[in-house]
């Protein structure tokens, strides 16, 4: 089977953001509770983001979520400005990515083996992405990370692995 993979990592990779984006939203409110915000500043360099959601920015400020920062914790990924939402956009992108390779090579993309594989891959992006700042903890092979670190790559790829099987659900058997 062809699949045009830019075209697709295009269309479904907002979807997979917000929803990593979510559950990082859903771990934080179960720690801080449902009010605490998370302020994160808005860089200068999207300061035309801004203007250009001047209407949506505004109710942000009128809610009490956004000044010159913006409440992540509050906010949906979607609503975020591309610098906040880089990492989710970035981390859904890439594991977009490995998903459709693993369905054009029709791997069991079921299998906790393959869901794996997929996951250390995708860790090993964030590892190129982030290593500048990351703790040693965290700059390891997926193998050596701790059970809570390779969750929350493995929720990844299977956010990723459900959007590509849902979009291919015609080429999909059960």
């Amino acid at each position: 089977m062809t699949i045009d993979r830019t075209s697709a990592v295009s269309t479904l990779k907002e979807g997979v953001a917000n929803k990593i984006h979510a559950d990082w939203q859903a771990g934080f409110r179960a720690k801080k509770g449902d009010l605490e915000p998370r302020f994160k500043p808005v860089k200068a360099k999207y300061f035309d983001w801004v203007v250009a959601n001047k209407a949506l920015f505004q109710s942000l400020l009128n809610a009490g979520q956004a000044k010159i920062e913006i409440d992540i914790a509050h906010v949906d990924n979607s609503n975020l400005d591309p610098g906040n939402a880089g990492e989710n956009n970035a981390a859904a992108e890439g594991a977009l990515a490995v998903a459709l390779d693993a369905f054009v090579n029709e791997k069991d993309l079921k299998s906790e083996v393959v869901i794996d594989e997929l996951s250390s891959l995708v860790h090993d992006q964030w590892m190129a992405r982030n290593g500048s700042w990351a703790s040693p903890e965290q700059m390891v092979p997926f193998s050596q990370l701790s059970g809570e670190e390779q969750e929350k790559d493995r929720v990844i790829v299977r956010h990723a692995i459900a959007a590509v099987t849902e979009h291919f659900s015609s080429k999909v058997t059960a």
